[in-house]
């Protein structure tokens, strides 16, 4: 390790090292030096910020000159850690914009809408914050935003925006510690919220048939009453394409339900169901052209329905207040559909040695007594808690098929004794062939060398 004044000249006369690497320190400042490799010269200083002595790489030579790392390795040998000081200032300049991408960007998956939403939401509400940098939000600030969009907006989109805004800061929190540690969003005194039940009464059901079908729009007419005869959540409702349906069977297609493509499911169609598809699909063809993918068009950018709700005029028709967002039995729609779909399939399955989906096929018509059976359950079962379900289906399933014909429970007997005998069969040859390889190997023990 050799010590010289190091300057533009003389770091321009110090060979390069032949095979690993050469430290020059210099002869003025302390901690202050130069490394030398193969074919690179790089600045260095060492200093102990924080107690701990380490080494800081500065500059290549070249890039920066002599004069300005010698400055930039004063603040090192006074404790100070240039790498630290880079991260406080990154901290300081992150901004909510840029905040939002890094939680957007997060490996959780999020469906396309919930994105859309978010990034509506931030534009709706912080549009102003967007450039802020996230250090400089305040409690205050947080405290009067929310007031401010209670006041303007409603309650629930107040806490929900300032819900988005904590998530936010938090996320940013893992990534920069150097942001204050405490989150500004503490501040928000939340207002009170309840759960929402827009369910309609069983006394009000003929009210609200009568009142939906006085709308001008057919379509939406056909899509509230499907959505109440299916139990989907309106987005799954609203984005259905033919390609997904078969009438001919009774079944649709949920390709992406809420959890993704992983939940998919097919839901069985009742009678009723299967007549507003029917009479939509005819009507569709007629206004819309044959060509059309969506169950529901609509004159917007994507093609189909976008907001369900009723516009003002319309609510003066349907008197019943409703909402397409009711939680059954615990579960939301998409995923209480299909809880009870898996447990009347694994159930049937059990029963009858057969699966579900092959009553459909074998009956091939809508109105087979398995979508009978399946729109009567989902029915039976909309007032049960998530404890009941299952023995509520099981109960419903038993009944079922106690009622079934003669032939159908003949027929599910054999299948069912002659896939049992069959895993007889197998297990029968599998000790067979245990015994003869025992056999096989005593025998070969046994013959002399």
């Amino acid at each position: 390790m050799s010590v010289t004044r190091l300057t533009k000249s003389t770091v321009d006369a110090i060979p390069f090292s032949a095979s690993g690497q050469a430290i020059y320190k210099d002869s003025q400042l302390k901690g202050f030096g130069l490394k030398v490799g193969i074919g690179t010269k790089t600045y260095i200083a060492e200093g102990s910020p924080n107690g701990r002595s380490r080494l800081v790489t500065i500059g290549r030579h070249g890039v920066i000159t002599t004069e300005q790392a010698r400055k930039k390795a004063s603040p090192l040998r006074e404790g100070i850690d240039p790498n630290k000081v880079k991260k406080q200032a990154r901290a300081k300049q992150l901004t909510l914009a840029e905040a939002a991408e890094i939680y957007l960007d997060a490996p959780k998956v999020r469906a396309p809408a919930t994105l859309a939403e978010y990034r509506a939401t931030l534009q709706r509400y912080f549009r102003d914050w967007l450039a802020r940098p996230l250090s400089e939000i305040t409690r205050k600030d947080c405290y009067g935003r929310h007031r401010k969009i209670g006041k303007e907006r409603g309650t629930y989109a107040a806490n929900g925006a300032m819900r988005m805004i904590r998530a936010t800061y938090n996320r940013a929190l893992k990534q920069f510690e150097d942001l204050p540690p405490v989150n500004p969003v503490i501040a928000v005194d939340w207002y009170p919220e309840e759960a929402r039940d827009a369910a309609i009464a069983a006394e009000d059901l003929a009210e609200w048939y009568q009142g939906i079908h006085r709308l001008p729009n057919p379509i939406r007419t056909d899509y509230y009453l499907f959505v109440l005869l299916s139990g989907l959540r309106r987005r799954s409702a609203a984005v259905m394409r033919w390609e997904h349906v078969d009438l001919r069977a009774g079944t649709l297609f949920i390709p992406e339900p809420k959890g993704g493509k992983k939940r998919a499911f097919s839901l069985p169609l009742s009678d009723m169901m299967v007549d507003v598809l029917a009479k939509r699909r005819e009507q569709n063809v007629i206004f819309y052209g044959a060509d059309n993918p969506w169950g529901w068009p609509a004159a917007s950018r994507p093609g189909h329905m976008v907001e369900p709700k009723l516009s003002d005029n319309d609510e003066k028709l349907v008197k019943v207040p409703f909402t397409i967002c009711i939680t059954v039995t615990g579960r939301k729609p998409d995923l209480h559909v299909k809880a009870v779909v898996e447990i009347m399939a694994g159930f049937w399955k059990s029963a009858t040695g057969s699966d579900i989906t092959q009553a459909f096929d074998k009956h091939n018509e809508p109105t087979s007594p398995a979508a009978h059976f399946i729109c009567g359950v989902m029915e039976y079962c909309a007032g049960e808690s998530v404890r009941y379900l299952r023995s509520s289906i099981e109960t419903q399933m038993k009944k079922y098929i106690a009622a079934l014909p003669e032939d159908v429970k003949r027929s599910a007997r054999e299948a069912r004794a002659a896939k049992n005998q069959e895993k007889r069969d197998a297990g029968k040859a599998k000790k067979k062939a245990l015994r003869d390889a025992e056999r096989a190997g005593l025998k070969g023990l046994a013959t002399p060398c």
